[in-house]
């Protein structure tokens, strides 16, 4: 299994009543208020929070914070909130922004659509930002993925105008994954590329680990396999430094499928055994089932059947504990594959026959078809 990587961030969520940035807003307000300093609140984004405040009209306080945050990624919000005074508001872009969004979230996409192009008024950068990523959402909701990918470029372009990093690399990611998952290779990769050296200039770690093992991907579908692992293999040291177990879980997940493509299953098996480790360690029987059933059909083809075989079913048994049918129908073939090699015949058209049940009850038609397969040759 192959996973994309990319970081969530508030551009697309539903304002009003429980909005983390409204309550953020809420709270740097209070504290300033009281004359207390706002650099220890902990806010989902400080420039998504200062447009909030600048907002509600006080550009002051919005300065003040802005002041307060100071970071990599706030280097130019003090000039951006400044240029915001005296502003003409821009309520009506807010209203189109939550009325969009509100019909995103109730999987409404076409009409969240409708009220982003009816959506008028003066707009801020941020603003602007924010109303073409749910765009962006809204058409790959749609599966209209170059137009969605298009949205998240031009958010991606507003962001970096004013040195909004956070926005801009959000929206870069989720470009690069539109344009992936389209086809466009070349246009991934920029896209990625373009998030890499944001990332380099937020200084941050776990960015460019995503970045690069985003790079990776691209490498892997255009079939250069070692530039692909070279990109994950950076994306690994990277993810260590960072001590982001869940990142590093992607990326060995990642490493151990090219080392098997270029066939050094030594490689592989050992990506495996750190995966199955970092799985256990995070809590994921998913994850496990997955990198279990892997490392099975990697030491079955390396010549070790009956350590595969255990592996297997040790998948097996988690998939049936959780009621998973289909992993459970994975690991049912990867058996039988072990067993015909151990010479077990009988247990492998046995093992066959199980898998092409528990697929058809999970409707893994992929699964079936390659039982069916395995069953009929068993038995020739």
């Amino acid at each position: 299994m192959v996973r994309l990587l990319g970081l969530f961030l508030i551009l697309a969520a539903p304002a009003g009543a429980g909005d983390p940035v409204s309550d953020a807003a809420d709270r740097v307000l209070a504290a300033l208020a009281k004359g207390e300093s706002a650099a220890a609140i902990a806010v989902p984004d400080p420039w998504l929070v200062a447009e909030e405040i600048c907002a509600r009209g006080k550009p002051q306080e919005a300065l003040s914070f802005a002041r307060a945050v100071e970071s990599p990624d706030t280097q130019r919000l003090c000039e951006y909130v400044a240029g915001r005074k005296g502003a003409p508001p821009d309520d009506a872009a807010r209203r189109a922004f939550a009325d969009a969004n509100a019909a995103l979230f109730a999987g409404n996409p076409a009409n969240a659509l409708m009220i982003l192009d009816g959506a008028k008024g003066p707009l801020g950068a941020v603003m602007r930002c924010r109303l073409e990523s749910t765009r962006g959402f809204a058409l790959a909701n749609l599966g209209r993925r170059a137009e969605s990918a298009k949205a998240f470029a031009e958010a991606a372009d507003a962001a970096s105008a004013v040195g909004w990093l956070a926005g801009a690399v959000a929206n870069l990611n989720e470009a690069g994954r539109m344009c992936l998952l389209d086809g466009e290779h070349a246009a991934a990769l920029s896209a990625w590329e373009e998030r890499l050296a944001i990332e380099e200039r937020r200084r941050s770690e776990l960015g460019r680990a995503e970045s690069l093992a985003n790079i990776g991907l691209v490498f892997r579908e255009l079939g250069d396999i070692p530039r692909a692992i070279a990109a994950e293999e950076k994306a690994l040291v990277l993810a260590q430094s960072a001590g982001h177990a869940p990142t590093r879980l992607v990326v060995v997940g990642n490493l151990a499928s090219l080392h098997a493509i270029a066939g050094n299953d030594e490689k592989a098996l050992a990506c495996q055994r750190d995966r199955i480790a970092l799985c256990r360690e995070l809590g994921d029987p998913r994850g496990l089932m997955d990198a279990l059933i892997d490392q099975g059909l990697i030491l079955e083809r390396s010549g070790k059947p009956a350590e595969g075989r255990d592996a297997l079913r040790e998948a097996y048994a988690i998939a049936e504990q959780g009621g998973d049918a289909a992993r459970m129908a994975k690991a049912a073939s990867g058996i039988a594959i072990a067993s015909n090699a151990l010479g077990e015949h009988a247990q492998a058209i046995e093992a066959w026959e199980a898998s092409v049940k528990l697929a058809e009850a999970a409707g893994a038609r992929g699964t079936r078809i390659r039982a069916l397969w395995g069953m009929a040759a068993s038995r020739m």
